[in-house]
């Protein structure tokens, strides 16, 4: 969307510079994977919105110590993962960059303070506002548990014997239909 591209320009000009923001904007808006995704409702798309928007706040807390934006980096996160699980993999960059912010003129000390309410911010909040979103999990905790292991499941699919060897091609080869 839209939205992510600003989001994701705004993040690389964070880190490199009004250059590298612009080219992560349009090399994102140009995505073909992006751009197919972004035309239609899928959760995808917001999912993508939302890890971007918890990247941002990462970013913008490890450069200047702010407990809200570590707080807002965390909802992102939470909302993020409730959208669609695999977003569960921002969280350590998220945890990293707040653990990693030093307040200027502390001296090297943590700005979120105490270790109880950095734990609180970073894991209670995301998992909160996680549960929020999927409330089957606390409701239905049978067929959430059956949905992982069949998730899981699918993951541990190992290879046949003569088959290659998952790599970088994988997905794409067997998007295009095993076209190469």
């Amino acid at each position: 969307t839209a939205a992510t591209v600003a989001v994701t320009a705004a993040i690389a000009r964070r880190i490199g510079g009004a250059a590298a923001g612009l080219c992560a904007g349009i090399v994102l808006a140009l995505a073909p994977l992006s751009a197919e995704m972004s035309r239609f409702a899928r959760v995808d798309a917001l999912m993508v919105l939302c890890v971007a928007l918890a990247l941002l706040f990462a970013t913008r807390c490890r450069a200047e110590a702010r407990p809200r934006d570590a707080a807002l980096s965390a909802v992102f996160a939470g909302l993020a993962i409730g959208t669609k699980y695999p977003a569960a993999f921002v969280l350590p960059a998220i945890w990293s960059a707040a653990f990693l912010a030093r307040a200027p003129g502390s001296g090297g000390a943590l700005r979120l303070g105490s270790p109880l309410r950095a734990v609180l911010l970073l894991f209670a909040l995301p998992s909160a506002i996680f549960l929020a979103t999927s409330p089957f999990i606390l409701l239905d905790r049978a067929s959430f548990l059956e949905e992982m292991r069949s998730i899981a499941g699918l993951v541990a699919v190992p290879f046949q014997a003569g088959q290659p060897a998952p790599g970088p091609f994988f997905y794409p080869r067997h998007l295009v239909g095993g076209a190469f």
